[in-house]
């Protein structure tokens, strides 16, 4: 390829490359195809269809009952019954023990075949899953969707799907609280063994609100900075040019490759 750049030849054929040129002999790519063994109406009843959902996962610290940095211990009612939950960040979806959701009265659909994913690369055998399950955490109601599991420790773990329901979080970690918004109203979750009693989070919290606003306010200001161009730009009293040298002819050459 080089050498026939170096030479200006065409690169199919033997004659110079110029303007308009086309090739004086036609070439064919020679290409096989290959079939793909369709799957017999057999390996459709044996096979079930395949599910889009994403597969439940959990995570090691949930199933192995150790309360790791990011997650946080909350009080949840389910009916009468005051159970204790995981608020994980680890898990991606809702889990419940077996004998807390009999006591609650929760109805399961069967799931065949299903399992839950453990961080470690491990399967759980899945008993059912059951469809918006009222809780309530402090004064807030939600309706969230829970996978039936043998948990050693705790009541139920909410994972990924019930935090993402909450919006924007501020958490922290060290002080075992959390704050966001939710119906316009500000809610302050406190965990259990914290010991903060104040609502700071929620004070930063709506700093963090106010940012768009004073965005604003700053843009206003300086208007005439970023308003629409209307014309040429003013006379400034020091214009910028390109030095040419002296009687530099204006450059017009055609495109070119430079390698």
């Amino acid at each position: 390829m080089s050498e026939r750049r170096k030479m200006g030849l065409c690169y199919n054929c033997d004659e110079p490359y110029v303007q308009g040129h086309k090739c004086a002999r036609l070439f064919y790519l020679e290409v096989s195809d290959y079939l793909v063994e369709e799957p017999s109406d057999s390996d459709d009843e044996e096979q079930p269809a395949a599910d889009d959902t994403e597969s439940p996962k959990i995570s090691l610290a949930a199933i192995a009952v150790i309360r790791t940095e990011d997650t946080m211990q909350v009080y949840v009612q389910i009916g009468n019954e005051q159970c204790v939950a995981l608020l994980d960040s680890g898990s991606t979806h809702n889990f419940i023990r077996g004998d807390v959701a009999r006591r609650v009265g929760l109805h399961f659909s069967p799931c065949p075949g299903a399992g839950v994913i453990v961080a470690n690369g491990d399967r759980v055998e899945c008993r059912g899953l059951a469809h918006d399950a009222g809780i309530r955490i402090a004064d807030e109601v939600f309706s969230v969707d829970c996978y039936s599991l043998p948990l050693d420790k705790w009541d139920m773990v909410l994972g990924i799907k019930f935090l993402r329901t909450l919006g924007p979080i501020l958490w922290d970690f060290d002080d075992l609280c959390m704050a966001f918004t939710r119906g316009g109203r500000r809610v302050f979750w406190r965990g259990i063994g914290s010991t903060r009693y104040d609502v700071q989070s929620t004070r930063r919290l709506n700093t963090i609100s106010k940012v768009p606003a004073l965005l604003n306010t700053l843009l206003q200001s300086f208007e005439d900075v970023f308003a629409t161009p209307q014309g040429l730009p003013p006379v400034r009293p020091c214009d910028h040019r390109i030095h040419l040298l002296p009687n530099t002819a204006p450059v017009a050459v055609r495109p070119y490759r430079y390698l």
